[in-house]
């Protein structure tokens, strides 16, 4: 038996911020009404708001015999005013006001991860998967 734990924060840097949200945008990251009413507002107020996005492959997971056994996921906002949208599936889960944590058994990644941060303040964001101890039987 292998047991793997793996820990990633990945570099990130400043992108575009908008002024408005392209239709590709809000299809890829799947933004609900919510958050573009939030964006929106803050729009109303900045007439710009700072944004970026991270990505990070998961596909390879699918390869494995029985996908990713135990995988948790947070995602780390600086401000708990900072906006996160994403399409990814389950239910994440409010740890604060700035972590939202999701955990999935035998999860076997059908897509890679991108997550779209907006409104951030400053340079230390960060997005944090952690896998905990993967059973990979060969």
């Amino acid at each position: 038996m292998l047991k793997v734990h793996h820990e990633y924060t990945p570099f990130v840097a400043a992108g575009p911020g908008f002024s408005y949200i392209q239709e590709d945008t809000i299809k890829d990251f799947c933004m609900d009404k919510s958050f573009i009413k939030s964006v929106d507002k803050l729009m109303s107020i900045k007439n710009y708001v700072p944004a970026y996005q991270v990505s990070y492959i998961l596909k390879s997971g699918n390869s494995w015999k029985n996908g990713i056994e135990d995988f948790t996921l947070n995602l780390n906002k600086e401000s708990s005013d900072e906006l996160i949208s994403l399409c990814f599936p389950g239910d994440f889960k409010k740890i604060n006001s700035k972590t939202l944590q999701l955990h999935l058994t035998n999860f076997k990644p059908t897509n890679d991860l991108l997550v779209y941060f907006a409104n951030y303040n400053d340079e230390k964001n960060s997005l944090e998967v952690k896998k905990k101890p993967i059973k990979i039987n060969k």
